[in-house]
């Protein structure tokens, strides 16, 4: 039976995504920023947006509604090329509560891992930790869950499937009827004094990086952000996450033991800020609003995640308190909590 730190509240799905996967070189931050834009002039919401900007090229992962499919090829091509989105449609998968525990996010890589699941991204944020999958291996991957994790809600996978009839347009109802002149978040918080860390390993291997957090996960660590990124070549995993500096040897350690093959990636000091709010999940434009308020306030936004009602971002760390300045410039702030 799962232990006490693998027992969940629940998962959600959300089907019907269209997939749009991109590497294109780094120095186009204003095209992706118009790119945002475009999407949200013609109210196209991203319910799940990740980008990896360090290196000399830039990975984004996003999916929008099947039915906006086509006018977003349209605005892709106007702007980055031609970049269609997937002809099979996608679905996120997501796990809550998340709590910040790399225990369940070693449980689901390894759970995906052993029963050959292939998922096209993976992001966390304040609440949970999503996939993005084909919506034909959705049925599998449900049921892969029911084996490191007990839900309250529904104790086997037919459970689950039966708590389904009758939901599926439940989401789609639920879309924010208001748009404010500046969006309004639950609260800002941020920390520093962290390390990005990607590390590239043969997509094989999630299973074995699940390990690695498993080992991190006795030493304290708490899983306060992690992205996938688009592979550079074929079979290819990049996985981001931030640590503490004083963690890194652990991690080497672990890696040296599971991943001996892997490469490790640093960017030290680094600052992460996070945020959610209401119908964060079921708008558009905010995505546009984050990349274009750091863009404008110069701004290095090396990594994002937004996904599942939050958005959270990472910046070099003499830089967060500008960042701060220019979130509070576009979004409605009540607070802003530095983490420790």
């Amino acid at each position: 039976m799962p232990d006490a730190s693998k027992r969940l509240g629940g998962f959600k799905v959300l089907k019907e995504m269209s997939e749009v996967s991109l590497i294109f070189p780094k120095g186009n931050d204003r095209r992706l920023v118009e790119l945002l834009h475009n999407l949200a002039e013609n109210k196209i919401n991203v319910p799940f947006l990740i980008c990896d900007n360090q290196e000399k090229t830039v990975g984004l992962h996003m999916t929008v509604e099947t039915g906006k499919a086509r006018e977003t090829a349209v605005i892709l091509k106007r702007f980055l090329g031609p970049q269609n989105p997937g002809n099979e449609k996608g679905a996120i998968l997501s796990l809550f509560p998340h709590r910040n525990d790399p225990h369940i996010a070693a449980a689901l890589l390894q759970a995906f891992g052993e029963k050959n699941i292939p998922f096209h991204a993976l992001a966390h944020s304040q609440s949970a930790i999503s996939a993005v999958l084909r919506e034909s291996a959705l049925n599998k991957a449900a049921g892969a869950l029911f084996e490191p994790f007990q839900f309250g809600a529904y104790r086997t996978p037919a459970d689950w499937k039966l708590a389904q009839k009758g939901k599926e347009e439940l989401h789609k109802e639920i879309v924010a009827s208001y748009q404010e002149m500046k969006p309004r978040v639950y609260c800002l918080e941020w920390q520093d004094n962290l390390t990005l860390l990607q590390v590239i390993f043969q997509r094989s291997y999630y299973g074995a990086m699940g390990l690695v957090f498993e080992d991190l996960a006795e030493t304290g660590f708490h899983l306060s952000f992690l992205i996938t990124s688009p592979p550079r070549i074929e079979d290819e995993a990049r996985l981001l996450f931030c640590i503490r500096h004083d963690l890194q040897t652990d991690l080497a350690t672990s890696a040296r033991r599971w991943l001996p093959d892997a490469t490790l990636i640093d960017s030290p000091s680094v600052a992460l800020f996070s945020m959610n709010g209401p119908h964060f999940g079921d708008r558009y434009g905010l995505a546009y609003e984050l990349f274009d308020g750091l863009h404008q306030a110069e701004v290095d936004l090396l990594a994002v995640s937004c996904s599942i009602a939050s958005m959270s971002g990472v910046v070099p760390s003499e830089q967060i308190h500008g960042a701060i300045r220019a979130i509070q410039d576009r979004f409605e702030v009540p607070s802003v909590i530095k983490k420790t």
